[in-house]
């Protein structure tokens, strides 16, 4: 990976030198591809252009087809354009699609982000409390905003304004070729509560969300009045050295592209034939949350063009930073655990326990009776804990407008 970059910007410099701009232009496109999935320079240059209306799908599928045309890029152009078409039509009708029952008063929005779609759910209550934070709910992997079905209107009813984001690349969000990773959803976040919501959150994750959440709260602690971590992902690692984790995401290597694309096409088949019991294993006390509905979401998302890439960006992920490192050393506010006891994925008591051992000053732990996705499964437990929580939280801080958060 080192070297590739080394060799483009190489290639770079040697157009500029000779002015050439149409080398240049080449030599910056091919900067911009993905080693994951082809086409990516074709998202990152033009896709902006494409969500404001400036470049239409017809002029794309023309250039393509012009003589002459790298047959490699065309192809990725045409998928680039097609799968930009199809989530602006999904972005239509998504408002009008029955969403579950128990999230009546929720409203669906599509928020713009670097040319791309990406939808979030907002529930507003009718007796909002004065400087109260709003909550930022944040699902997990394969997941998508309305998993939060079962919470948005208890905590719009309690006086918050709650706000649910499909991330970038899940759900009914557009799934574009770009590096997904981590520092890509953290900013998205970032973005998010900087552009739409407007005021400091309490941020809630789940998995994988958990931690996308406390890099939000680690990395630009000014937006984040509180966390909340239910059965995150993440290691935990009291001695993990912020130097010797940026020298492992620099000598990482990334596999070649034949690997990763068949590991994930055997994994996505694989998944996509599993995904009903799969959700079920999830939900051990609680099953029958594990719904048709549930699941025909995650499988109909698996469908969307990009998914596999998607997918496939898992094997090109930098080094996690820890868990406990980003509660305690990086944000240092006020954090609450609400740990499904029953995680088929892990031993969920005992990092529970690790990351009490590992933040003992600002952070608090509740054990729940539940598996992967606590707030699906036992949603009235979770709002309880939640609110209980939201409440404790000095909400004193949480009414800055975004001038003051982005400053």
């Amino acid at each position: 990976a080192v070297e590739r970059r080394r060799a483009r910007a190489a290639a770079l410099e040697a157009a500029a030198a000779e002015d050439d701009m149409c080398a240049l232009a080449a030599a910056a496109a091919a900067a911009l591809e993905l080693p994951h999935a082809e086409g990516g320079c074709f998202q990152a240059l033009l896709g902006p252009w494409m969500s404001l209306g400036a470049l239409s799908t017809r002029a794309v599928l023309a250039a393509a087809a012009a003589p002459g045309v790298d047959a490699g890029r065309a192809a990725a152009a045409v998928r680039g354009a097609e799968a930009a078409e199809f989530h602006r039509q999904l972005a239509l009708v998504a408002a009008k699609q029955q969403r579950p029952d128990d999230a009546p008063n929720v409203s669906v929005r599509q928020f713009r982000w670097r040319g791309t779609f990406s939808e979030y759910c907002v529930a507003e209550p009718t007796m909002p409390l004065p400087g109260a934070p709003a909550v930022l709910l944040v699902h997990g992997f394969g997941a998508f905003g309305d998993q939060w079905r079962g919470n948005m209107g208890a905590l719009a009813d309690a006086g918050y304004t709650v706000y649910a984001p499909t991330l970038p690349g899940y759900g009914r969000s557009e799934k574009a070729a770009v590096m997904y990773s981590q520092e890509l959803w953290t900013e998205f976040l970032r973005d998010f509560v900087l552009q739409v919501v407007g005021t400091r959150v309490v941020a809630a994750g789940n998995s994988i969300g958990g931690f996308i959440s406390a890099s939000l709260a680690a990395d630009f602690p000014p937006l984040v009045t509180g966390l909340v971590l239910l059965n995150s992902a993440g290691p935990i690692d009291p001695a993990f050295d912020a130097e010797k984790w940026q020298r492992a995401c620099e000598s990482k290597t990334a596999p070649p592209r034949w690997l990763t694309t068949a590991l994930s096409k055997a994994l996505f088949w694989y998944l996509e034939r599993t995904v009903a019991p799969t959700l079920k294993r999830l939900y051990p006390t609680n099953p029958d949350r594990a719904d048709r509905w549930l699941a025909d979401e995650i499988q109909r998302a698996a469908c969307d063009a990009g998914s596999l890439q998607v997918f496939q960006s898992v094997f090109y992920l930098p080094p996690p930073r820890a868990l406990d490192y980003l509660v305690r050393e990086r944000f240092r506010g006020p954090t609450l655990v609400l740990q499904g006891a029953l995680d088929p994925l892990n031993n969920a008591r005992q990092r529970a326990a690790d990351m009490q051992a590992a933040c003992p000053d600002n952070l608090d732990v509740v054990l729940l009776e539940a598996g992967h996705c606590p707030h699906d499964e036992q949603p009235d437990a979770v709002n309880a804990e939640l609110i209980k929580f939201l409440q404790r939280v000095d909400v004193a801080s949480a009414g800055a407008q975004p001038a003051e958060l982005a400053a």
